[in-house]
């Protein structure tokens, strides 16, 4: 698959019905409804951001660049029409001021967002928030970046100098069966319609892993699978001919990057998990649908070759993860 090159941190803007917790939810009250605010983002921040721009300082995604000085990974976050080199900005103590970061600022020498993840939810909320309040007009730490010429200089990288990369190292892989209306169409082509949906699948999470190794950032050359398919399924006798796939199809998905870990054995419950989300990404997911209705018969082990996880080159998502919406394409 081909996943988004900058992973959307959790905002501490989402309403309750995404996620309960102790932040305030940017939430309009029943009786003091208003219009949509029409407020200027640069005011919101000392460096210039277009009123449009999908990464206000109410955003601030994570991900991993690599710049013309720089052909080495390296973790930033991006800010209006910039990107803010956190590699850099530690290297410049940056975060000197931020406690809760401490011994743990190494993380941003890394090339991948692991380590910075594996940190925890209190951790990434509070570099969330530091770095925030370092973009803010109001800025309280004017001598870190601000007031900073040559750190801004340098660590400040407009976007269409950066190359995206993928920000995790993905070890793991699962695919939620987990909509409804997509699994009945599925099921469809499979099995008919009287047999679309299998009984289990409105009482239990269908999911099903796949193979990590092709989960790819946005930009990836992609290729026509090739495999055994029906070249005639209501023939009488039914052999397969080798073939590349006529029939790929294409799914939106919604991706989580899972943080933190828990003892084989030891179950985390429903109200814990939101706490093992370190971001969530769009996904463009391509089935070789042919080859895979051939194949998967019965326990679908071969599925995970044959479904060929790519995804189209999109690159950023909208910073709620209740209204998706496809923001910047990378062509």
């Amino acid at each position: 698959m081909i996943l988004f090159s900058y992973v959307l941190m959790i905002l501490q803007y989402v309403t309750p019905t995404t996620c309960q917790s102790s932040w305030k939810p940017l939430l309009i009250p029943p009786k003091t409804a208003q219009p949509k605010a029409t407020f200027s983002q640069s005011k919101m921040s000392w460096l210039s951001i277009a009123r449009d721009s999908p990464f206000s300082i109410a955003n601030i995604p994570f991900g991993v660049i690599t710049t013309p000085k720089s052909a080495t990974p390296h973790i930033a976050v991006a800010i209006g029409d910039h990107a803010l080199d956190l590699k850099l900005f530690a290297e410049s103590d940056g975060f000197s001021l931020l406690k809760a970061i401490g011994r743990h600022v190494n993380v941003f020498q890394e090339e991948t967002l692991n380590s910075f993840a594996s940190l925890g939810q209190a951790v990434h909320r509070s570099v969330r928030k530091y770095l925030q309040a370092v973009l803010s007009e109001a800025c309280p730490y004017p001598g870190i970046l601000r007031d900073n010429e040559k750190l801004r200089a340098e660590a400040l990288i407009p976007l269409s100098e950066c190359r995206a990369h993928m920000p995790m190292t993905v070890g793991d892989y699962t695919d939620f069966y987990a909509g409804l209306n997509h699994a009945y169409n599925v099921g469809v082509l499979f099995r008919g319609k009287e047999n679309a949906l299998q009984p289990n699948y409105k009482h239990l999470p269908v999911g099903y892993h796949g193979r990590a190794s092709t989960v790819v950032v946005s930009g990836t050359p992609i290729r026509r699978p090739s495999g055994q398919i029906l070249a005639n399924p209501m023939a009488s006798e039914r052999l397969p001919v080798f073939s590349p796939s006529k029939k790929l199809d294409i799914e939106l998905e919604l991706g989580a990057f899972i943080c933190g870990s828990n003892k084989m054995g030891d179950r985390i419950s429903i109200q814990e998990a939101k706490n093992h989300i370190f971001g969530v990404v769009l996904m463009n997911d391509w089935s070789a649908r042919d080859i895979q209705a051939w194949e998967y018969v019965p326990l679908g082990k071969q599925l995970i070759l044959l479904r060929w996880r790519k995804r189209l080159p999109l690159t950023y998502c909208a910073s709620r993860p209740v209204s998706i919406k496809i923001i910047w394409y990378d062509h």
